[in-house]
């Protein structure tokens, strides 16, 4: 398994393939994964929690990059020409330095060692890069995992000269695959498009929530209030809060609810986070929406199991071909919590109709439909202390880690066969 991001790191990508590494035991499956060094020695094999783990050596190549213009401070190139040097240098992407040493280690190991199938996850492409080589010199057959687009990527705007670049590479590197993977059936359907040649063999493999991140969890909820909680990225150009809080100041400045009774939580981060402080002035929210920072992610599934409710912030790119896809880790977390969820939702891609099935969600396009929900729960909320989760057993089993670890278990047997 070619997995960038991995333990002890933080990063969302690296949950996905962490389950997957942990659950494939149960399906015959001993992995192997390959990811750059974190302090340990290089070459050296280390645990995570039990998964066999080959750390390997790293470039930064983008930090060589800045170096060097710091070097020649006196003589700095112009903004744009700074701008295609460093389109250039991330080409594929910034983790472009962890070729040559992770595929060095990898061959070093099948050397010696016999696998029967690779397994790539992206971002980073350069993942893809590594499994492409690793099969063409020993030919152990390769699943490729796009947990995001590649060249049509909904959440990184490149420039004109990476993007065309990447749209090349893509179908490069991604037709020697022998299985192409994705989150969202909008996202398979895409790829299907791209490479009609392998249309039978594009699979999606949605994020799932596992069930025992949730066991023996020490939940003290604050009695009596109604906490509604957003854990996780938001970003500003992409999803929009507004109507969430703009229909929130207007209930509660008809007096629907007391105030002393609801708390709202963002736990958000990034460098792209709107002006949350600014709405909460604007709606006179002080005291009621409160801002804290990133949590880790056993703490933001206790946040989760502490809440009345969870939101859910759809995303709207200029890319409505992608966006329709978009699919993130967070709404699967947030099923496995058993909370009713509130979505925020105008455009109603694969993310909304996951949730919809579920049973747990509640969607509303606008303003008014946010207020009639919020109007409902907190009556519920008023007359029983709590409101109703009406989540799908049967839906929910279809998202748990165990399950689709299984499907890519079958892939993982079909290929090797």
């Amino acid at each position: 398994m070619i997995s960038y991001s991995w333990p002890p790191g933080r990063n969302v990508g690296i949950y996905r393939s962490f389950k997957f590494a942990k659950y494939l035991d149960n399906f015959g499956w001993e992995p192997t994964v390959v990811a750059p060094e974190t302090g340990k020695k290089i070459g050296s094999f280390d645990r995570i929690d039990g998964i066999r783990t080959l750390r390997t050596g790293y470039k930064d190549a983008l930090k060589i990059f800045k170096s060097k213009i710091k070097k020649t401070k006196s003589q700095t190139p112009p903004f744009f020409l700074k701008k295609i040097a460093r389109e250039l240098l991330t080409i594929p992407d910034e983790a472009r330095g962890w070729y040559k040493p992770a595929l060095e280690k990898i061959s070093d190991l099948l050397r010696r060692e016999h696998f029967d199938a690779i397994y790539s996850t992206s971002p980073p492409e350069t993942s893809h890069f590594i499994a492409k080589a690793v099969k063409k010199r020993f030919g152990v057959p390769w699943i490729a995992d796009l947990r995001d687009p590649w060249a049509g990527n909904h959440y990184f705007q490149a420039g004109l000269l990476k993007n065309s670049v990447s749209k090349i590479l893509e179908k490069k590197i991604l037709n020697k695959a022998d299985i192409l993977v994705t989150v969202s059936d909008p996202w398979s359907d895409t790829l299907k498009r791209l490479y009609p040649g392998m249309k039978n063999r594009v699979f999606t493999i949605t994020h799932s929530f596992d069930r025992n991140d949730r066991l023996n969890k020490d939940v003290k909820a604050d009695k009596g209030k109604f906490i509604i909680s957003y854990t996780g990225k938001i970003h500003r150009d992409f999803q929009d809060p507004g109507p969430f809080f703009r229909a929130l100041g207007l209930i509660l400045d008809k007096g629907v609810f007391d105030r002393n009774l609801i708390r709202v939580r963002f736990y958000t981060f990034g460098y792209y986070r709107p002006d949350l402080e600014a709405m909460i002035k604007r709606h006179n929210l002080d005291g009621i929406v409160r801002l804290y920072g990133q949590v880790s992610h056993e703490e933001s599934i206790l946040r989760q199991l502490e809440s009345t409710a969870l939101l859910f912030i759809d995303w709207r790119t200029r890319k409505p071909l992608y966006s329709k896809g978009v699919c993130p880790h967070k709404i699967f977390e947030y099923m496995g919590a058993e909370k009713p969820i509130l979505v925020v939702s105008a455009a109603g891609g694969a993310a909304c109709r996951i949730l919809k099935t579920s049973g747990a969600a509640r969607l509303a396009a606008n303003e008014r439909e946010l207020e009639e929900i919020l109007e409902e729960w907190f009556k519920e909320f008023r007359e029983k202390g709590g409101i109703d989760c009406k989540v799908k057993k049967n839906v929910l089993e279809k998202y748990s880690a165990e399950f689709t670890t299984g499907q890519l278990a079958g892939l993982l047997d079909k290929i090797s066969g």
